[in-house]
């Protein structure tokens, strides 16, 4: 799994999240149907698509996104007005993104930062970092473990039972 939703996000229409830095990130999209976003995100993963880059096809290309559609230089949270009077709502980073960067392997460790849960406590959903090639086990007092058996019970018990670990 690379996102765990953690509270309900039905609230969200026509966002993305903002990374820390000055980008939009891939892992949350939200739009209507009808929405231009999408076209726009199809045709920058498009010109973007570099086959050794994956991120080429996630940040690079929402964000580039962005800019043709709204013409957003500087990503701050907040609502933009866009091309053909279309809105786009930057979320702010916190919301999905708390964990970031070098901390990304809290999730993995049985002794974290207590303010960890305060972070996640704050976010609709969890990005979970690093784990593409399946070589971070989880234990039972794991940050991840904890969050996928709770929020994502039958993803969670699928991977205990065809792999005998999470």
């Amino acid at each position: 799994m690379d996102c765990v939703v953690l509270k309900p996000i039905d609230h969200l229409k026509n966002a993305v999240g903002k990374h820390k830095n000055n980008w939009l990130e891939a892992g949350v999209v939200a739009f209507e149907l009808g929405h231009p976003f999408p076209d726009f995100l199809m045709q920058s993963i498009m010109n973007n698509f570099q086959p050794n880059n994956h991120v080429s096809v996630g940040p690079t290309a929402v964000t580039a996104a962005a800019k043709k559609l709204c013409g957003i230089n500087q990503f701050l949270s907040g609502n933009y007005t866009c091309k053909n009077n279309s809105t786009l709502t930057i979320r702010p980073a916190e919301e999905f993104y708390a964990i970031t960067g070098p901390q990304r392997m809290w999730f993995y460790y049985e002794k974290y930062p207590t303010h960890l849960w305060k972070l996640l406590n704050n976010s609709s959903i969890s990005h979970v970092f690093d784990n593409e090639d399946g070589l971070h086990k989880t234990t039972n007092q794991s940050v991840y473990h904890k969050i996928a058996e709770k929020n994502c019970p039958t993803s969670f018990q699928l991977s205990i039972d065809s792999l005998g670990y999470f």
